[in-house]
């Protein structure tokens, strides 16, 4: 059976629900459905605002079609820098010797 991982981060500085998942088309067309729910590419997951409203839409939706996780939602986890991009091109860096 497939699993939808619940856990709990941090984006932006607000408390988050991420919802991880194999490539799945089913299960994207289910997050879909849901409102608030955006893609980070910062966390590679679908984020939403961790409110209870959230967490039962969650279970609503997905139990149906898959197993709901949420052994990690309590556990902190580790806040990811955001990418930056090098100084430079990588062919004509920024500081050339004279």
């Amino acid at each position: 059976m497939r699993t939808v991982k619940v856990i709990s981060l941090q984006h932006r500085g607000k408390n988050c629900l991420g919802l991880r998942f194999p490539i799945d088309p089913e299960l994207n067309s289910c997050v879909k459905q849901l409102t608030g729910f955006r893609w980070s590419n910062t966390h590679r997951c679908w984020l939403v605002d961790h409110t209870e409203h959230h967490l039962r839409e969650i279970f609503r939706l997905f139990r149906p079609v898959a197993a709901v996780d949420t052994r990690e939602l309590g556990k902190p986890q580790a806040v990811r820098a955001a990418r930056t991009a090098p100084k430079g091109n990588r062919f004509y860096p920024a500081f050339l010797p004279s």
